[in-house]
Order: structure tokens, then C-alpha cells, then sequence
């Protein structure tokens, strides 16, 4: 991503931000509320076009259907389907992602038994909590197979042991060489997870870099203090 911004209107939601991601790599994104978070990682999935600057994804516009294939979505305020049971929804999608029927069953049942929902599987989406939504959720984000996985607050909800089991499951796709892009405001699992970090504050990005040479270069000793620092009133 280089130079790109993107306007609603007169309203300038991200300015000329720029970034760089590796194959293979875990980058989060991190802001406040209102940042331009959300239209960054829309942007860089293909579904909103910026107004300027340049965006590739594999080396390809992202709004490509070639491109899009490979990428998976977790937006923050997505929902299951109230009326599928959870194995249900993470067969359907899987369906409609282009698997046949056989490849849907076995990849329902891998994702059911890796994000622990095995006593859940039968339960309709309008039964589940807000943490086992979201582990559908991230089935559902998997059955593709995606080269890119893009996940806004992927733990949201989440117990503590099932949100490390996430972050476990994160980490190991990253290991296989899958790319991560998250976004979260819980500073441990961006440490946890991530190889580098990108914050962004008023639409524009404030630092960019492996989270303990930011730490370092800034004299912070968290990254929560140097989230609050680089975020406050009236930094740009």
C-alpha cells in the first residue's frame, strides 16, 4: 500500500498511508476507534476502492477475483447465521467458497475439531455466545485455504483459553505460510501475534515497525504506553 487515501464525501477517512507486508508475515494494525482502520483493511481486501495511491496484493490489484479468492475477511461486527447450526455454517460457506460437497464436509469437520467447538456443532448460530460466533467465524474465514487472512478483533468474545487457542491457531497458520493482517485493542495478543505493527490515528499512520524496535525507538515500555502516546489529543 503506497500513498493511499481514501474519501466519503469531504470526509478524508485515511491519508496518503502507506505500508508494506512479506509473504508470510503477521502485521497488525492498530488505532483508535475512528482511525481509518476499517477502511484500511476494506481497502486492501479489494472491497472499497481508495481515491488515490497504489494498493497490490500479491503483486495484484486486490479487487481482482483472482486475487479476492485468496483472501479471507473477518470484519468486527460480523454475525453467523442464526438459523444454521455451526457445523452448518462453516459447510455452507465452504460451498460457496467453491469447495464440492465432499471437500466442505471434510474441511467442516477439520475446522469444527481445530477450533474446539466438537460439543457446539449442533447448536444454531442464535444459541451461541458472542466468543463461539466468533470461532464460526474464523471457521468460516479457513475452509478457502486463504493466502492472506484478514481478521478485525478475531478474539472478541473469547474466554481467555479460547482466545489463546486462537492466537495458537493464528500463529501456526503464519508458520505455514500464510500472511496475517489483525486488528485488535488488546496489546498482548498484538504482541503475542504479531511481526510487525502499523498504528494509524486521524486517517494517518504514526509508526510503523517490528513492535520491540518501536519500543526501543520511542522509549516506551509497552506497547500500550506507545499506543497511548503515539494516539493522544492532537498527535498527527
Amino acid at each position: 500500500m503506497q500513498n493511499v487515501s481514501k474519501r466519503f464525501g469531504s470526509f478524508l477517512a485515511i491519508n496518503e498511508v502507506s505500508f508494506s507486508i512479506e509473504k508470510g508475515e503477521s502485521f497488525a494494525l492498530i488505532g483508535p476507534n475512528g482511525a481509518g482502520k476499517t477502511t484500511t483493511l476494506r481497502i486492501v481486501c479489494g472491497l472499497v476502492k481508495p481515491s488515490s495511491g497504489l494498493v497490490k496484493v500479491f503483486g495484484e490489484d486486490p479487487s481482482n477475483s483472482r486475487i479476492r479468492s485468496q483472501i479471507s475477511i473477518l470484519p468486527e461486527d460480523a454475525g453467523v447465521y442464526e438459523k444454521l447450526t455451526a457445523w452448518e455454517s462453516i459447510y455452507y460457506y465452504a460451498l460457496l467458497r467453491g469447495l464440492d460437497k465432499s471437500s466442505a464436509e471434510q474441511k467442516a469437520e477439520e475446522l469444527i475439531r481445530v477450533l474446539d467447538l466438537q460439543q457446539k456443532r449442533n447448536e444454531y448460530g442464535v444459541k451461541l455466545s458472542k466468543g463461539l460466533k466468533r470461532k464460526v467465524l474464523i471457521g468460516m474465514c479457513l475452509v478457502n485455504d486463504p493466502k492472506l487472512l484478514v481478521l478485525d478483533e478475531p478474539t472478541d468474545g473469547l474466554d481467555v483459553r479460547s482466545a489463546r487457542n486462537v492466537r495458537e491457531l493464528l500463529k501456526a497458520l503464519v508458520s505455514e505460510g500464510k500472511t496475517l493482517i489483525v486488528s485488535s485493542h488488546n496489546m498482548l495478543e498484538i504482541q503475542d501475534v504479531a511481526q510487525k505493527i502499523a498504528i494509524i490515528n486521524k486517517g494517518k499512520l504514526v509508526a510503523e515497525g517490528e513492535p520491540d524496535r518501536l519500543l526501543a525507538n520511542y522509549g516506551a515500555r509497552s506497547l500500550e504506553e506507545l499506543f497511548l502516546g503515539l494516539t493522544e489529543e492532537g498527535v498527527t
